[in-house]
């Protein structure tokens, strides 16, 4: 959905299992992983990753707060305080510029919310 669809409308709706089906049919991923930006707004952005599993990102940290819903799989996040992983259905919240990485337990989806830092 676009930006300018949001405005014109006053909900979005996605269907979440069928764009994982459609990123997961994109193989092969130079990277192990590939994502889709679903909503981008100046307050907002929701963003879905598909990943194989042991496929990785490096440590990076993001300016606004962020929520990770892991839809599918399992994922291991490494945090300045430990490591979480995430299961199916399981949400974890970072603040502001929280250093993590991203490594796939095994083959795993999940939603990425970004919000927007305030001026």
């Amino acid at each position: 959905m676009s930006t300018e669809n949001l405005q014109q409308h006053l909900a979005c709706s996605f269907r979440l299992d069928a764009d994982i089906q459609q990123l997961s049919a994109t193989k092969p991923w130079a990277k192990g992983y590939v994502s889709k930006v679903l909503l981008k707004t100046s307050e907002l952005r929701l963003v879905l990753f598909v990943m194989e599993a042991g496929s990785g990102m490096p440590k990076h940290h993001s300016e606004g707060r962020i929520a990770v819903h892991c839809l599918r799989g399992a994922i291991r996040l490494q945090l300045p305080t430990g490591t979480c992983e995430l299961h199916k259905d399981d949400l974890l919240t970072l603040d502001r510029k929280v250093e993590h990485d991203v490594q796939a337990i095994e083959n795993a989806a999940f939603l990425l919310t970004i919000l927007a830092p305030q001026q």
